[in-house]
């Protein structure tokens, strides 16, 4: 989430958001 907002397309950061929000919940489960 971290490096969608630092420098993506608004475009793919609500999607990459959501992808690295997932993966959070998985690694740190």
């Amino acid at each position: 989430a971290l490096a969608a907002k630092q420098g993506e397309p608004k475009q793919i950061s609500g999607k990459q958001e959501r992808y690295e929000n997932l993966l959070n919940q998985y690694l740190l489960r």
